[in-house]
């Protein structure tokens, strides 16, 4: 099915929030939605390092636990390659470039990797160009891994005409290098859309290390003799445009004011001198690749000082939600940050989510589906008795709340987004319900996209301990439903506590107790998915 602006999801406001998935179809929904709409682009990719990377459990220095944030790793695989560099849709420079670097290079060890690599970055760089204005600039961030490989994607998209810097960051820490110099520098390749791109010098400009006559002599006037002033003095004082080696911004973690303990990330600082010479007040930025939100984290600091710019955001990892919603809440007075795909109106959208890869959304809206369910985050753990600590989401991705004798329980749903039902999803389902931890756990409801239970999954489902109602009937411990039978159920039972007991197999008791109580209590998740503006 074409990823388009018409079953891809609304794209009519994208304007300060994070998009959760692939960024491919999101940037070319962004462009059917709104065409050039954007003032500048910033981006932090992959390198192709073939190194993994680990997140440092959340904001929290006390936290511990190491996620995986993501694999830095590229395999060519033949077919992949035919589909990209015989795509139609990019422009024939592109495709040449793709098929004169195997043709160069090869496909084996290395090169292989270097041209897998290529081929998930230019079709890439062809997008973001789709959604510049003529106005706008791109720089993208790199180390050494990818470098020569990278800068030479941009002159093919971008154009060598509207090259403008390699600028070069500088950052000293320890090394172990023997056999070369330590490499403590990355790059950031910047380049225009057009001739007439925006560029403010004078809003970066920084200091002279000193100001006088005999600092001027030495390194200011030696080919064109120019008579010292207090005028010139004056001149001088309001500071230089920086050269294109910065290295007065340290590394993000040595800064524990702003490190998030997310790997790769970048420094403030860095962000808000690109931000500030390169667009102006009330423009678009839009980074792809956001991590933990430094881009974004510029932008709103660029606002509560009275000089805003909107931002667009977009990251494939679910976790990286969490941990931009955090960073904004707590660094930003409260600030909410919006996520981006809207709430499905269609059967058929809840399949586009998840061939998109917004895993996060897909799960959060398959949990909507039941009535009185949230989405199982730190907040409602906690109210329930839940634990909070360590890595994953320990198989719940949603919670669904209720009142028993007086006392909060709960039934975990968990959503599997795949085309098949894993094997395993039901044992581990049995597992969480089981989890002595997990004392307020009296059931579970596991939601599918596609196919049917086996037999053996059923025998599963079975095993799990009942729920014993207060009629004395013993209802399923854990319940199997589709994403289909929870939509149908949305349009049969509406309101109808009975109507949902008899759909979920719970007792009508429970179901009845779908407790205004706890909404009133659990933390606010309206706006959190939504397309409703902040």
């Amino acid at each position: 099915m074409p990823l388009t602006k018409t079953n891809l999801g609304d794209f009519s406001n994208p304007f300060n929030r994070v998009f959760i998935g692939d960024n491919l179809p999101a940037l070319r929904a962004l462009r059917d939605a709104q065409g050039a709409c954007v003032d500048l682009v910033y981006l932090d990719p992959p390198f192709n390092s073939k190194a993994t990377y680990a997140f440092i459990g959340g904001i929290s220095a006390a936290t511990s636990a190491l996620q995986k944030a993501f694999k830095d790793t590229w395999t060519f695989k033949p077919e992949v390659f035919n589909s990209v560099a015989g795509n139609r849709e990019l422009p024939s420079k592109v495709r040449n470039f793709l098929h004169g670097w195997k043709s160069a290079f090869g496909v084996a060890g290395p090169a292989g990797q270097e041209l897998a690599y290529l081929c998930h970055i230019a079709p890439r760089l062809c997008a973001l160009s789709e959604v510049m204005k003529p106005t706008a600039s791109i720089y993208l961030h790199c180390d050494q891994s990818a470098n020569a490989a990278l800068k030479k994607a941009m002159e093919v998209v971008f154009g060598a005409k509207n090259f403008r810097n390699d600028i070069v960051w500088g950052y000293g820490s320890p090394s172990t290098a023997r056999k070369w110099f330590p490499r403590k520098h990355d790059y950031l390749f910047f380049y225009a859309k057009g001739e007439n791109s925006t560029f403010n010098g004078d809003a970066v400009r920084i200091s002279h290390a000193r100001i006088d006559e005999r600092t001027f002599g030495e390194g200011w006037n030696r080919d064109n003799p120019v008579e010292f002033t207090e005028q010139l003095a004056a001149e001088l004082k309001k500071g230089r445009v920086p050269q294109s080696w910065w290295a007065e911004f340290a590394p993000a973690y040595k800064a524990s004011s702003e490190y998030m303990g997310y790997p790769t990330q970048k420094p403030l600082g860095l962000l808000l001198r690109i931000i500030k010479a390169s667009s102006n007040p009330g423009d678009v930025v839009l980074d792809p690749y956001c991590g933990c939100g430094t881009t974004i984290a510029a932008c709103r600091q660029l606002t509560e000082e009275g000089f805003g710019r909107k931002f667009i955001g977009m990251d494939i990892e679910g976790f990286a939600a969490q941990v931009m919603r955090r960073r904004m809440h707590d660094k930003h007075k409260g600030y909410d940050l919006k996520l981006g795909y809207p709430r499905p109106t269609r059967l058929e959208e809840f399949d586009l989510l998840a061939e998109n890869k917004a895993w996060l959304y897909y799960e959060h809206y398959a949990v909507e589906l039941i009535p009185g369910a949230m989405p199982a985050t730190t907040e409602t753990k906690r109210l329930l008795g839940l634990p909070t600590e360590g890595g994953g989401d320990k198989g719940m991705d949603g919670l669904l709340p209720m009142s028993r004798k007086g006392k909060d329980v709960s039934v975990v749903v968990s959503v599997k987004a795949g085309r098949g039902i894993p094997a395993h999803a039901v044992r581990d389902l049995g597992g969480v319900i089981a989890n002595e931890d997990n004392r307020s756990v009296i059931g579970g409801i596991l939601v599918y996209r596609h196919g049917a239970p086996t037999a053996g999954m059923h025998q599963e489902a079975r095993g799990a301990k009942p729920i014993i109602g207060e009629d004395g009937k013993q209802y399923p411990g854990i319940r199997l439903l589709s994403v289909k039978e929870l939509w149908d159920a949305r349009v049969t039972c509406k309101d109808d506590p009975e109507c949902w007991a008899e759909r979920l197999e719970l007792p009508p008791e429970l179901v009845k107790s779908l407790s205004a109580d706890f909404s009133k209590r659990a933390p606010k998740q309206q706006g959190i998915y939504s397309q409703t503006d902040a």
